[in-house]
């Protein structure tokens, strides 16, 4: 934990952002007192003009911290109005953060999670979030209905997947979502961010085949190592496709960040 904080406040003052400075010392004060130490619930928090509602406040802070404070998703737009596709939406705090960065960007967002998407929708709602599109959907290799695990302790967590390998069985609940293929979408994508907890190959791969990925300016995927998803083979895809990539640890966890450009751009 004290290694998390040096962690962040390094990157808060490199930033020099006083308003960001007190908000972290705000939602980590309300962390401790709320889930640590007293056991209060709570559903949300105002930030950057935004109120943010959430069903678990410490997963809530993780997110706050990677997307916030350490910008995982930040990137450079040459149109005020990016299309950005969002995997692995979850509650909406990365949407929220485009929305901040470029608040004229057009989002499609993709969340399997019955319960994470309720909240996706809230905050895209209660925000008054235009020219967003929310799909119950996971992405992947198919169509059609597929198996869900999520955990019995925090269902719109992140950590949920549809590859059973990625998952503690013993922890984790099944249901039935519905999947789809982005090769179905015949879009033009500026940022695609990739957070599908183990899927991230499937997708990759089924874009590559369609030799859709030359239709993507910037992929942000986080890896997460499981049976069916070669870190190797995502790259060779990419590669192909004419992606140059940053790979670097997450600022939060044990995965992989892979920050793609195609040349050319």
């Amino acid at each position: 934990m004290k290694a998390q904080y040096t962690k962040d406040i390094k990157a808060i003052i490199k930033q020099k952002d006083l308003r960001l400075f007190c908000l972290y010392h705000k939602i980590c004060l309300k962390n401790l007192l709320c889930t640590k130490i007293f056991h209060i619930p709570t559903k949300k928090f105002n930030m950057f003009g935004f109120t943010a509602y959430y069903d678990s406040l410490n997963a809530f802070y993780a997110q706050f911290v990677e997307i916030f404070i350490h910008h995982s998703y930040y990137f450079e737009s040459k149109t005020e109005r990016p299309l950005i596709v969002d995997c692995g939406a979850n509650i909406g705090m990365s949407s929220l953060y485009f929305k901040y960065l470029y608040p004229g960007s057009v989002i499609k967002c993709f969340e399997p999670s019955p319960d994470s998407f309720i909240t996706l929708r809230r905050n895209m709602d209660r925000n008054k979030i235009s020219n967003v599109q929310i799909h119950n959907k996971a992405v992947g290799n198919k169509t059609g209905d597929v198996d869900f695990y999520f955990s019995t302790k925090c269902k719109s967590c992140t950590g949920n997947s549809t590859n059973k390998t990625k998952v503690n069985l013993a922890k984790h609940k099944k249901i039935k979502t519905g999947m789809v293929k982005l090769s179905s979408f015949k879009f033009d994508i500026d940022y695609l961010k990739l957070d599908i907890e183990g899927g991230e190959g499937e997708v990759i791969k089924d874009l590559a085949e369609h030799n859709l990925l030359e239709k993507i300016k910037i992929i942000n995927l986080e890896y997460h190592p499981c049976e069916n998803n070669s870190l190797s083979e995502i790259l060779a895809r990419l590669e192909k496709a004419r992606f140059h990539y940053v790979i670097k640890p997450s600022p939060i966890g044990k995965t992989l960040l892979i920050e793609c450009v195609r040349q050319n751009n």
